[in-house]
């Protein structure tokens, strides 16, 4: 099996298409074609489907992603290294965190990077955010190594998950709102407000129509906003009650320019996820740093 192949197919299935996948490759498009082509053929079935002017990975595509994303990892990797741009001693580690987590695990994960590379290490630590969906994919196709997330994450291919501890959804209002005296509400009593809420496509949006639901609760309205910084921002701007995670405003909370309210409702407590790829997607330095990296973090919440 060529690991050029592998690698072609890697960079396809996360671009989303042969041509942005040839521009990322610097090969034209009839050449990472043929490389598919030849890769499913040694396969002996179909491991993609055009869809346009893009691809969909069928079920042995899908299989076949984790192990090819670690083969074009380590060509990168080793590229890197041969070309100067990395020294071979440095290890690079990409892992990201559910937006509504970010205050709360960036800075461990900083300063357990900080202790590591006080031990004579030399790491690269890379963050980024995004929604559970997205970072299991990035996890899937080894753009991510490793990842913090809200909420159990379906079992997939060429990933382990770890439950690290849990967060509760709360209400988010200014100082000098009244309900900033109150120390907890019925969802109830919140009919005819205007409530202000991250995209759809986050878990605190479906906690919280899964909330409303249950306990019959009929707000005003539902102002849907990007994400959490915009469900603050808005709670600032004095537009409506924010729906956020509790220790993503822990920051504003110490400073007393926000308050909490605890919501009494059903399902709004969501257990905190930690996903790694599988060990055999890793070079042995990753693991270890990844494993120190973990044991720190752990450490800091305790």
């Amino acid at each position: 099996m060529n690991a050029e192949h592998l690698r072609s197919f890697c960079v396809v299935a996360r671009e989303g298409s042969v041509t942005a996948a040839a521009r990322t490759l610097g090969l034209t498009q009839p050449a990472v074609s043929r490389h598919l082509r030849l890769l499913q053929e040694e396969r002996g079935q179909a491991l993609y489907e055009r869809r346009g002017a893009g691809i969909a990975l069928t079920p042995a595509g899908r299989q076949l992603l984790p192990y090819a994303c670690a083969v074009s990892q380590a060509l990168e990797r080793a590229e890197a290294v041969l070309r100067g741009r990395v020294a071979p001693e440095w290890t690079r580690l990409r892992v990201a965190l559910s937006h509504h987590l970010t205050t709360r695990y960036t800075g461990p994960l900083l300063r357990a990077a900080r202790a590591y590379n006080d031990e004579g290490y030399h790491l690269r630590l890379h963050l980024l955010e995004g929604y559970t969906p997205d970072l299991v994919r990035g996890l899937q196709d080894g753009s991510l190594d490793a990842a913090y997330v809200l909420g159990e994450v379906e079992p997939a291919e060429g990933i382990t998950a770890t439950p690290v501890g849990s967060e509760r959804l709360v209400l988010l209002v200014r100082g000098d709102d009244p309900l900033a005296r109150e120390q907890g509400l019925h969802l109830t009593e919140l009919d005819g407000e205007t409530l202000v809420a991250p995209s759809s496509a986050s878990l605190v949006y479906r906690l919280l129509q899964a909330a409303l639901e249950a306990t019959g609760a009929r707000p005003g309205r539902v102002l849907e906003v990007s994400g959490p910084a915009a469900v603050r921002s808005a709670v600032y701007a004095g537009l409506g009650i924010g729906v956020t995670m509790r220790s993503y405003v822990e920051t504003e909370l110490l400073e007393g320019a926000l308050r909490v309210v605890e919501v009494e409702a059903p399902g709004l407590e969501t257990p905190v996820t930690r996903l790694t790829r599988n060990e055999w997607f890793l070079l042995p330095d990753q693991q270890h740093a990844l494993a120190f990296l973990a044991e720190r973090v752990r450490n800091q919440e305790a």
